[in-house]
């Protein structure tokens, strides 16, 4: 057996077991499709089985005009597949917010020509110059040499998965270790098919015969598989770091929809004594125990709340806001926990000031002026019975001078004429 014989036997071998396994991971997300992040993903996988089966069968295939034909529908998959990524980028970066109808169709414009040429190519050898058959295993085989219009396909679909690449970076740029961890094996996943795909068509490595790119696909999305089991991959929804300023004095959480602690910045870490909550669930943390128990609430509500802290007990102001995605689909709560110890002195304060106030408005509103008929005394506001010029002066702050009006002056005077008052 030659080198070309076991690369092809190979493949034949690795292709329907790589099918197999990416059926098991399609059936791990299918529950979650109301997801648009899970639905782009599902697409990415159904390309690359598309992908893997019809390469497969171009393996297999006995007559030379059905393995070319094999090989133009791999094309419809291999086209499809750097669109399908960069969609699936978009969407788990929070970054689907218009007509996402519209961009899909114009990122499939160029696949769709590239389809078109691929299967014309009789009449214009546009994709491939020439083809060559040769046999392996006892079949034909293919060996292609590209046209013009391959190098476009290529230019435009690596730069789809590039620009993809570059999307999931600065989407995790700054999270926390478990989404960096995430994102690095996100991009490996794409890294590994691509490098080798270069490989392959520029003969940099002149051994290989035969386009293993669908196998190291499905390799890819093992990557993606432990992504999920240990980061959440299919639930975690990637927070632009702008939203977590560590500078804030206001704790953060970002958790995911199923209630799985994703985020946090220094303050929340400050409230659970320096703890990193990260990839644990909310119902751990006292903190966010009501969050926990509320999951199934839908919209944004907050609550007042008391925690233990090491400046003893204080009120907290939470708030639960939800992340959405742009069809409005809850995938994760922000959580805020505000310090309003401040605030509850401030507003006892002002309470104590205001009745203070009113108490005073009120005695000053008491103008009864109990008076003896007597002797003239007047009651002060203690019950004692005093002269009037002191209880007028304590009760109203009113000072009381003697002297004699206009009536009375004349007859200590004995002078009618003159008018004399002291008062």
């Amino acid at each position: 057996m030659n080198a070309d014989d076991f690369q092809q036997l190979l493949y034949i071998v690795l292709a329907p077991a790589s099918v197999v396994f990416l059926i098991v991971l399609l059936m791990r997300v299918a529950p979650t499709l109301k997801d648009d992040r899970n639905r782009s993903f599902f697409a990415l996988a159904v390309a690359d089985i598309g992908w893997l089966i019809a390469n497969w069968l171009e393996a297999v295939w006995p007559t030379r005009s059905g393995t070319v034909l094999w090989m133009q529908i791999a094309f419809i998959f291999i086209t499809t597949l750097p669109v399908a990524w960069l969609e699936y980028t978009i969407r788990i970066s929070g970054r689907d917010h218009h007509h996402p109808a519209i961009r899909i169709a114009s990122l499939s414009l160029v696949p769709v020509v590239t389809i078109i040429i691929v299967f014309t190519n009789s009449y214009h050898s546009m994709f491939w110059s020439e083809l060559r058959f040769t046999s392996v295993l006892g079949m034909p085989f293919i060996h292609s040499y590209f046209g013009p219009w391959f190098w476009v396909h290529a230019a435009y679909s690596y730069s789809l998965i590039a620009v993809g690449a570059v999307i999931v970076i600065d989407a995790y740029r700054g999270l926390a270790k478990n989404l960096k961890n995430q994102a690095r094996l996100i991009i490996l996943a794409v890294i590994l098919p691509m490098a080798y795909n270069v490989a392959y068509i520029t003969g940099f490595l002149p051994f290989l015969r035969k386009d293993f790119t669908a196998i190291i696909f499905a390799v890819s999305a093992t990557l993606f598989a432990i992504a999920s089991d240990r980061y959440g991959l299919f639930s975690v929804v990637p927070i632009a770091r702008s939203t977590l300023f560590e500078s804030l004095g206001t704790a953060v959480f970002v958790l995911s929809d199923s209630g799985r602690v994703l985020d946090a910045n220094h303050a929340a870490k400050d409230m659970l004594d320096g703890a990193d909550p990260v990839g644990t669930s909310s119902g751990e943390w006292k903190p966010l125990e009501l969050v926990s128990r509320s999951l199934g609430k839908q919209g944004p509500w907050e609550a007042d709340i008391t925690l233990d802290t090491k400046y003893g007990r204080r009120p907290f102001e939470l708030i639960c806001v939800p992340l959405k995605t742009g069809k409005d689909n809850r995938i994760g709560l922000l959580v805020t926990l505000h310090d309003v110890a401040v605030r509850y002195e401030m507003v006892k304060e002002t309470s104590s000031m205001l009745n203070a106030a009113i108490n005073e408005n009120k005695a000053m509103g008491d103008r009864t002026l109990p008076l003896c008929s007597d002797c003239g005394k007047a009651r002060t506001r203690n019950g004692r019975w005093a002269p009037l010029p002191e209880v007028m002066a304590e009760r109203f702050g009113i000072s009381v001078t003697h002297g004699l009006c206009p009536t009375c002056l004349p007859r200590y005077s004995g002078d009618h004429s003159k008018v004399k008052s002291d008062a």
